[in-house]
């Protein structure tokens, strides 16, 4: 069951596929021969760094899960790109011996992900969007532009109140100075309200036109104009 839905390999504590099954054949172009003996970076695309694949061997060597997503290339040159689990199977002392792969075609995905990225950095707004635990996901380049002088706040995983808080104690929004605890608090409001459109001020002069949406699963959507 597992064959027919996953691209699986099983390969030895050197890294030496020992095992490929009919999908993962079918996905690299590969026969089973081909890659028996091989190691994976028969299908290496060099998209990823160095670094990348010495995180996933320093976890699986130290006898943990680890758990991405991959960019491989294909026999005839196609990039493809798959979720990849990599389970360390462990000997009587508990290192590893062998590692087994279960991969999942995600590039259909991936590639809808990426014109998503594309439409929204193409837009003349500024755009943002946080998760329904108020964490930054994502926003475009033009409304980091936007936000120059607390650009370097806005990482993913960052809350929103983190955000503005330390934007109000920068002296960014004119109106919080000497407030900064009571803006906040009006800030959260709205921003939990989420269903309105108003302007704010900086402290350089410039005026933003703010929307912010809440979706029906509970993240904010919000643009700046």
């Amino acid at each position: 069951a597992l064959d027919q839905h996953a691209i699986v390999s099983i390969t030895d504590d050197q890294g030496r596929i020992t095992y490929a099954n009919e999908r993962f054949g079918t996905i690299s172009g590969y026969t089973r021969d081909e890659l028996l003996g091989q190691k994976h970076s028969i299908v290496n695309s060099g998209y990823h760094p160095a670094t990348f694949w010495s995180d996933m061997w320093r976890t699986i060597t130290a006898s943990a899960v680890w758990q991405g997503e991959v960019c491989n290339r294909s026999k005839d040159g196609r990039l493809y790109w798959v979720a990849s689990t990599i389970v360390p199977f462990l000997d009587e002392n508990g290192l590893p011996y062998k590692y087994i792969a279960i991969r999942t075609d995600i590039t259909q995905l991936h590639d809808m992900r990426e014109q998503m990225d594309t439409a929204i950095e193409a837009l003349d707004e500024g755009f943002v969007l946080f998760d329904q635990d108020d964490r930054l996901v994502q926003c475009n380049q033009r409304y980091k532009t936007f936000y120059r002088d607390t650009a370097d706040l806005l990482v993913p995983g960052a809350y929103f109140e983190e955000i503005i808080r330390a934007s109000a104690q920068r002296g960014q929004y004119p109106e919080a100075v000497g407030r900064i605890e009571e803006w906040v608090a009006m800030r959260m409001h709205q921003h939990r309200h989420a269903d309105t459109v108003f302007e704010k001020k900086l402290a350089d002069g410039r005026c933003f036109r703010v929307t912010e949406r809440r979706t029906s699963r509970g993240a904010t959507v919000g643009f700046r104009v």
